[in-house]
């Protein structure tokens, strides 16, 4: 098992359906939100296909610190943008102090979980990371 699955363009149609099912219903129910759900159908799909160019070309180039310095950045600007999606915020370190790490705790926890140090039969005593496999 490879341990991932492949999109394929019946995926992509599958999820879409549902978008279109939306604004559909948007327009007969007279809700008048279907030209925003439209557009912002379309501002996700351009970013997803931006950053999916952008980790292909970051994790082609096989360096485990140009990994980690998005990684940080990506956390950073999440935790910017939950600090400023509130509406009452803390004033000083507090506000951006607690956002950092609560947005960086799922991710950090998840590395931890997954890529546990493991003997390779190939190596002797060396410990080998699931992620870097290199000789």
């Amino acid at each position: 098992m490879t341990g991932y699955h492949p999109l394929e363009y019946s995926d992509l149609a599958w999820a879409s359906s549902f978008l279109v099912l939306n604004a559909v219903l948007s327009v007969l129910l007279g809700l008048g939100i279907a030209r925003s759900l439209v557009v912002s159908a379309l501002r996700m799909t351009v970013q997803l296909l931006l950053v999916g160019i952008a980790l292909k070309w970051i994790f082609a180039q096989s360096s485990l610190w140009l990994t980690l310095a998005v990684a940080l950045l990506m956390t950073l600007l999440a935790a910017r943008e939950v600090w400023a999606r509130q509406s009452r915020r803390l004033s000083g370190p507090w506000g951006t102090g607690w956002a950092r790490p609560t947005s960086c705790l799922p991710a950090v926890s998840s590395w931890r979980l997954r890529l546990r140090p493991k003997s390779s039969p190939t190596r002797g005593t060396r410990r080998a990371f699931c992620c870097r496999c290199s000789a």
